[in-house]
């Protein structure tokens, strides 16, 4: 793949991810729907990883920051409303009818009504056009970027990446850390998913299943996280101290089912070594 159809495949995937993230967003304001006020959100999250891509890419001639910001509010609206969700959701799995409980969800409905209020008027000042703009700079910038020079940033990153979690695992029951390892895995997979529509190979597409397994593990235990969080700042009620009890148990299972598929992803991140052509695992590697 040339520079030019690889600025070109660049500048296409930005817009594909952009006119979904719109379609998704003005979709949203009219049903108020948690499915597709979530699908906007993960279309910004890609929008958020390619963005990091450029700057490790270009170095100086694009500021993340920049653009981050375009979609920021829009993010952090909808992150709020999706962890207000996700406690409804939650509770209800559990199947509690006790007065404490009922009281506790009843709030919670409440500050889904609120924050999707907010969530709407955000909608109604977002800067549209400024997206546009973002997407010409975009253009510009991709075709600035050569297959081999994007393949070999990648392989950096990814390679960076599961160096940041390795170090990260040496405290696999702390909480903070397993937020962080999230975080580095979210930006992980999303780097290696657009590494193999560049670059197919098997290697990486298993590497993606275990990131993938492993984020869908994290989010589940976030979620608990999110509920247990929320039920201490909320009440004494006995029935509330029940369940958080019972969820604060399932967070400290769940931890030690974490840790084992996090060193699965490890062991499964590999780059290719230029000056002896072979696959070298993360392992043999300082960082």
């Amino acid at each position: 793949m040339i520079k030019k159809e690889t600025g070109e495949f660049l500048y296409r995937y930005y817009r594909k991810r952009t006119a979904s993230f719109l379609a998704s967003l003005y979709k949203a304001s009219i049903t108020c729907n948690d499915k597709d006020i979530h699908r906007a959100r993960v279309d910004v999250k890609k929008v958020f990883a390619l963005f990091h891509l450029f700057e490790i890419a270009l170095p100086g001639r694009f500021r993340r920051e920049e653009h981050d910001q375009l979609f920021q509010e829009i993010f952090d609206h909808s992150g709020r409303i999706r962890e207000v969700q996700v406690n409804i959701s939650a509770i209800d799995q559990y199947g509690l009818n006790d007065p404490g409980i009922l009281f506790f969800r009843k709030f919670l409905l409440r500050e889904e009504k609120k924050l999707t209020l907010a969530f709407l008027e955000g909608i109604k000042v977002f800067d549209e056009k400024s997206v546009y703009k973002s997407e010409k700079e975009i253009k510009k910038i991709s075709g600035l970027i050569s297959h081999k020079k994007l393949i070999a940033k990648i392989e950096k990153f990814i390679r960076k990446s599961a160096g940041k979690i390795k170090k990260l695992q040496a405290k696999p029951t702390d909480s903070g850390n397993v937020h962080k390892i999230r975080q580095n895995l979210k930006s992980m997979g999303a780097t290696v998913a657009l590494f193999l529509v560049l670059k197919p190979e098997e290697k990486q597409e298993i590497l993606l299943q275990n990131i993938t397994h492993t984020e869908i593990l994290i989010g589940q235990w976030h979620d608990k996280e999110i509920l247990l969080d929320s039920l201490k700042k909320n009440g004494n009620y006995p029935e509330l101290l029940e369940l958080r009890h019972l969820v604060q148990e399932e967070c400290k299972a769940m931890l030690q089912q974490i840790k084992p598929e996090v060193e699965r992803v490890l062991s499964s991140a590999y780059f290719r070594d230029a000056n002896r052509d072979k696959e070298i695992s993360i392992f043999t590697q300082e960082f």
